[in-house]
């Protein structure tokens, strides 16, 4: 068992990437929550590295390759495995100067602070990816979750990267009560 430093609730998705000039790439791991997993992995050495983990959403058509990339990060993540759904899977279109359109192509699945099992509720910080409103209630309930597991510890270190289109005036009284829970805020290139 490995205490855990850092646990990214993003999603893992498997994206097909459609380039301007119509050049496409298949079964390509993405998703906020996996590139903050590497993000996080690049700073450790492979004694240290199960010390990282995400949730890892495994349909039935996971591409081996894929498997094969993630594992070879040698992180703490845990699969969940559901056979009887595909696995999340986006499409990214790229077009002139800075245009890029995402949308999902099989039903997404988030991951919840209901799904971390004990050893990842312990984790010294949490990275999440979400709306406001949402980033709230992670932080409630995995505060709340740790309380009722015995989980003695510091308070863990919450960062928050905005859900693209959620830092706008619409959404500044969520925001201004969504600082007040998390330590830092990690702009993406869509809320810089």
């Amino acid at each position: 068992t490995y205490s855990m430093d850092f646990v990214t609730l993003g999603m893992f998705i498997i994206d097909e990437i459609v380039w301007q000039d119509g050049t496409v790439q298949k079964d390509i791991i993405g998703g906020a929550g996996t590139w903050g997993l590497v993000g996080a992995r690049m700073h450790l050495d492979s004694t240290s590295s199960k010390s990282i983990a995400m949730i890892i959403d495994e349909g039935n058509d996971f591409p081996q390759s894929s498997k094969e990339e993630i594992e070879g990060l040698n992180t703490g993540s845990i699969y969940r495995t559901d056979l009887n759904r595909k696995t999340t899977k986006g499409l990214n279109t790229y077009g002139p100067g800075e245009f890029r359109a995402f949308e999902f192509v099989t039903e997404k699945r988030r991951v919840e602070a209901e799904d971390l099992n004990e050893e990842l509720l312990a984790s010294k910080s949490f990275h999440l990816i979400c709306e406001p409103k949402r980033a709230i209630s992670l932080v409630n309930t995995m505060m709340k979750r740790r309380k009722e597991a015995g989980i003695e510890s510091n308070r863990p270190l919450f960062f928050w990267e905005p859900f693209p289109g959620t830092v706008t005036p619409d959404y500044w009284e969520e925001c201004k009560n969504e600082i007040k829970v998390v330590e830092d805020e990690s702009q993406n290139m869509a809320t810089a």
